[in-house]
């Protein structure tokens, strides 16, 4: 399901517990893969978050928010996850920034993340 920037808003602000009132700003990422697609949420002070929605017939995408909590757990690098909505097919997790892994694909190892 491709939520609209209307809905991507609510669930955010549900999730989140933001006031109705809070302004968002909804802005796709041109990231995509395995069915997921993502954006970026401004909120506040410039404060975001990453909203990931999914499709359930790929059975890893139903694994990512369980598998991630479990890495953090372990201790790897990995975005926090704030909210998980398995029947929607949606979360919420931490913004790292602009860069993502694909930008370091040539850098030498010692500056990988």
């Amino acid at each position: 399901m491709n939520y609209s920037d209307e809905e991507i808003g609510a669930s955010a602000r549900k999730a989140m517990g933001l006031a109705e009132k809070m302004p968002l700003e909804v802005i796709p990422l041109a990231v995509r893969g395995s069915q997921r697609s993502f954006c970026r949420i401004r909120y506040g002070n410039r404060e975001s978050v990453i909203f990931m929605q999914y499709s359930g017939e790929r059975r890893e995408n139903n694994y990512y928010a369980g598998l991630a909590r479990f890495l953090q757990k372990i201790g790897l690098s990995v975005p926090r996850i704030f909210y998980h909505d398995g029947e929607k097919n949606f979360l919420l997790m931490e913004d790292l920034g602009e860069r993502d892994l694909w930008h370091y694909r040539q850098a030498p190892w010692e500056e990988k993340p």
